[in-house]
């Protein structure tokens, strides 16, 4: 336990939680907004009135512009909830009494598929205004705020006097819609998170037993591994609460449930409701959400709530996918009237570009399904015999067999048949999906964080966290990172980077060129991606890589790495640990190649002669390759999975994909990468250079979308660190079609409209024309599980109908803590 200001970093951070005692919630509560769900008590005589601590985690449920309490005093306004300023999804930590505070992040709290760890503690007695009330998220003290108002010295406030407060509530707001766990309320101390979690060996934010002093009001609540009943206060102060409107009857109804933000030990049997660990819901940010949904209830793990539909046919998919391998187990309940059946029960490709919403019957991208009206089964858009209809009160499990590319629908229990999966489905990580059209025709989720209806077949697994497959690389920094740094006109070290980087890609935030500098082509050597110059020799930029970052010369002049008083981003990759020869093409090239993180970097002679081919030496196919030509004023040129080899793009322009002969209309293999006759990828005599990422699971990703003009998540399976963004298909806007790159070290929360332009040397947080983004209409939300799009379409980067590209890297795999939100 430490005092207030003494929060190490992350990586010094990392230490402690070595030595920290593993302890973690292993149930949570779900508090459903439409049932008024709350714990109460009403504290019998009044505590430190100047100085205590909340601590908790929270999974949100319903987002927008409902003000969703999570603790709350009765009497003056005094409360700690999500707020609807600047557009919603705020944290607000308000005390209206004389003297009072009003505290509102900027940041928006908008991830529905993982966990938050939210710390406040006030303490009036400081000096210092600011530090009287503090908030912390993930285990980082918050800074950022949309508003700001600090108590008087030494107030006596609202919260801990002899009045009721309330978990999940507080008077003149929204009921929490959501699961909580690990509640702590410490009267007399303002702790900072040291107190309740602590940075593993990966950077990763985790739980941890408190171990300090509670005070006379002091509680621990919803620590299922030893309360007796739910409000139960395991601080051995007996300071119990109420339960309100909260149900622990087993079935659809029961408001306990196996979903937290750490990762349990137990073994799943396949009964179901028995293993800890981040659970999936229904995605509130999936595509259709926003124009025709059906409303999502308890916990989002109800798809309509019988009165608010909207839409034909709308849509809801989950928020965790099944990876491309294993077994995995759950179960769709129809629930309601259902007297026409309008129902669909299906699986479907996490990548797939699916429209506004999916009518049961001409379905074409990536889905397998059942239409309860008929009884039929549908394969992407066909429908064929499968079972009889069945209406309301039926328990569909869901049998997904990714080693064998195979589905099999349970019926109460019963097998239907299995059903091969369709070949834009094989190899793909598979999401829980469920349509639906009439009132009162709901369907109820479960996937495993309470007791199966009907036991999961043999070696089946729930799909949580916990069961997800070990990450191939569980620290991304080892290999991938962007950090940020301002220029002083000193020669120096930049560390932090995490590993001894190849690739070193800088950028002046304010203006200026991308610099980019490797360590096959050695320091002192710059390409630039906003233009076709050339490689320059240039000796005051970057001067070494190091085991922890890279080095910078004094450099004095404009257009440098370190001017003075400038803000730089770096983003870095580690490309292995040698450089050597490669004749597996008809051209020997020279290759740096990390082979467990997909990356390498390719050095190779040209020689203008169709159909050659050059080694990259990555032992996969690799689906993204940045190509320059370093002899000469040439374009870029980048080859995509997506749009195939027959097309190109360049990263120095704004152009839309087009027809091109630049890889010999050849595909990549796992060994080699063809060039034809073009002096972007193979002039006759040139240097040239080729980066080349293949995706790692977890780590990487290469993918597509369709922009929809509104909100668009899209699935990656890790908290991404840094995504670049492109259209292909650009027809209107041609201002607007650069190369978006957003990053967290430059702005960690969100709304991230902080983009840079690979193709420009415009400053951060401006739109590709050039023009204010501001706004957050143009950006998008960085969540533990991929992005969502928040653009209207006055921007790039999700016009509608149009089609897009991007490459995103990892800040954190999935799976790593139960799953920990941004």
């Amino acid at each position: 336990m430490t005092v207030p200001g003494n929060l190490s970093s992350p990586l010094l951070a990392t230490a402690a939680a070595a030595g920290a005692a593993a302890a973690g919630p292993i149930k949570s509560l779900r508090f459903n907004n439409s049932d008024s769900a709350n714990l109460s008590r009403t504290f019998s005589s009044a505590g430190n009135r100047r100085t205590w601590t909340w601590s908790g985690w929270v999974k949100r449920g319903k987002l927008g512009t409902g003000k969703y309490s999570l603790f709350g005093g009765s009497g003056t306004n005094s409360m700690i909830r999500f707020n609807n300023d600047d557009g919603g999804d705020n944290l607000r930590v308000l005390d209206a009494a004389t003297g009072g505070y009003d505290v509102i992040t900027n940041r928006k709290f908008r991830d529905t598929s993982a966990w938050y760890h939210f710390v406040v503690a006030v303490d009036t007695t400081q000096s210092t205004a600011a530090d009287r009330v503090k908030i912390y998220i993930n285990g980082v003290q918050e800074t950022s705020f949309f508003s700001s108002s600090y108590p008087t010295q030494n107030a006596e406030l609202t919260f801990n006097n002899n009045i009721s407060h309330t978990i999940g509530y507080a008077p003149g707001s929204t009921y929490h819609d959501g699961l909580m766990a690990d509640i702590y309320f410490i009267d007399g101390s303002a702790l900072d998170p040291t107190s309740f979690g602590a940075f593993d060996d990966n950077g990763v934010w985790q739980a941890i037993g408190y171990s300090g002093t509670y005070g006379t009001n002091g509680a621990h609540l919803l620590d299922f591994a030893n309360e007796s009943t739910v409000g139960h206060d395991s601080s051995g102060n007996n300071n119990d609460f109420t339960a309100n409107n909260i149900s622990t009857t087993a079935g659809a109804g029961n408001d306990v449930l196996f979903d937290v933000p750490t990762n349990g030990t137990q073994s799943d049997s396949g009964a179901g409701g028995e293993v800890s660990g981040n659970y999936p819901t229904f995605n509130p940010l999936s595509q259709q959400y926003e124009t025709a949904h059906h409303v999502l209830v308890n916990g989002n793990l109800q798809h309509g709530d019988g009165s608010s539909e909207k839409g034909n046919y709308a849509l809801d998919i989950s928020t965790i996918a099944a990876p491309p391998s294993g077994k995995w187990f759950w179960e769709m309940t129809t629930d309601g009237n259902g007297t026409n059946e309008r129902r669909m029960i299906a699986i479907m490709a996490a990548d797939a570009n699916f429209a506004q919403y999916i009518p049961h019957d001409n379905s074409t991208d990536g889905l397998v399904g059942i239409w309860l009206l008929t009884g039929q089964k549908i394969v992407n858009g066909v429908k064929s015999s499968y079972t009889s209809s069945f209406r309301t009160g039926n328990t569909v499990g869901v049998a997904l067999d990714q080693d064998n590319q195979a589905v099999n629908f349970y019926l109460n229990g019963t097998a239907l048949g299995s059903i091969s999966l369709p070949s834009n489905m094989q190899g793909k990580s598979i999401v829980a999906a469920v349509s639906s059209i009439y009132e009162g025709e709901n369907i109820i989720a479960n996937f495993g964080q309470r007791a199966w209806a009907h036991s999961a077949p043999s070696n089946y697994k729930a799909l949580c966290t916990t069961n997800l497959p070990t990450p191939t690389i569980a620290n991304s920094s080892a290999h991938f990172n962007a950090v940020t740094y301002t220029g002083n006109n000193t020669a120096r070290s930049i560390t932090g980077v995490g590993h001894n980087p190849d690739w070193v890609w800088i950028k002046d935030r304010s203006s200026s060129y991308h610099i980019l500098t490797d360590s096959v082509r050695g320091v002192g050597k710059q390409l630039y991606t906003n233009t076709n110059d050339p490689e320059a020799s240039i000796t005051d930029r970057l001067t070494s890589f190091d085991s922890d970052g890279f080095s910078i010369a004094a450099n004095t002049s404009s257009g440098g790495v370190n001017t003075n008083n400038t803000p730089y981003v770096a983003w870095c990759w580690d490309a292995g640990t040698s450089t050597v020869s490669n004749t597996d093409g008809s051209i020997t090239s020279s290759v740096r190649a990390n082979q467990t993180a997909g990356f390498s970097i390719v050095a190779y002679t040209g020689n203008f002669t169709a159909g050659a081919t050059v080694g990259h030496g990555l032992n996969a196919k690799p689906e993204f390759i940045i190509f320059k030509n370093r002899s000469g004023t040439i374009n870029w040129g980048v080859y995509n999975s997506a749009i195939g080899a027959t097309k190109k793009l360049r990263i120095n322009s704004t152009e839309a994909a087009s027809t091109t002969g630049l890889f010999e209309n050849t595909e990549p293999t796992s060994s080699v990468f063809s060039v034809g006759d073009s002096n972007s990828t193979n002039g006759n005599g040139n240097n040239m250079i080729a980066y080349c990422i293949s995706p790692v699971a977890g780590f990487s990703a290469v993918g597509s979308y369709t922009g929809n003009s509104g909100q668009n998540f899209q699935h990656l399976g890790f908290q991404p660190r840094w995504i670049m963004i492109k259209t292909t298909s650009i027809t209107a806007y041609p201002a607007y079609t650069g190369w978006a790159i957003f990053d967290t070290a430059r702005e960690p929360g969100n709304v991230n409209v902080n983009a840079l332009f690979a193709n420009s040397t415009q400053a951060e947080g401006l739109r590709g024309n050039g023009s204010s983004a501001s706004a957050p209409d143009f950006g998008i939300d960085i969540l533990s599980n991929g992005f969502c799009l928040r653009d209207n379409g006055a921007s790039e980067i999700n016009l509608n109908g149009e089609d897009y590209i991007y490459l995103a890297f990892a800040s954190s795999p999935f799976s790593n803590n139960g799953g920990l939100a941004r």
